[in-house]
């Protein structure tokens, strides 16, 4: 996974849950969260622990087919296993079967 300069962030988001249940969070619940921590988050960094939030919760989504890669299968430093390869192939057959 890429270096994360703003760890904070990270930390306020697991803090706040990262989602509720099939949810991403609500404006509200990161309000409420900041009013009862007396957390005070400027507005780009509220911003962008929702788009967090929502971003897991669509990568999670993703996740469910069996054939999903991994969202940093193409960062250099991931080595591919024989398990992906052979998805990766399987998944390619099926494309060319299917033309």
């Amino acid at each position: 996974m890429p270096d994360c300069d703003a760890l904070h962030i990270v930390a306020h988001l697991i803090e706040l849950g990262v989602v509720e249940g099939e949810n991403a969070l609500t404006w509200q619940e990161i309000e409420s969260w900041q009013r009862q921590t007396g957390a005070e988050l400027q507005p780009w960094e509220i911003r962008f622990v929702k788009r967090l939030s929502e971003a897991y919760l669509s990568e999670s989504h993703a996740a469910r087919d069996p054939d999903a890669e991994a969202p940093w299968v193409d960062a250099p430093y991931v080595v591919p296993t024989a398990k992906m390869v052979a998805m990766r192939m399987k998944a390619m057959m099926r494309g060319l079967a299917s033309t």
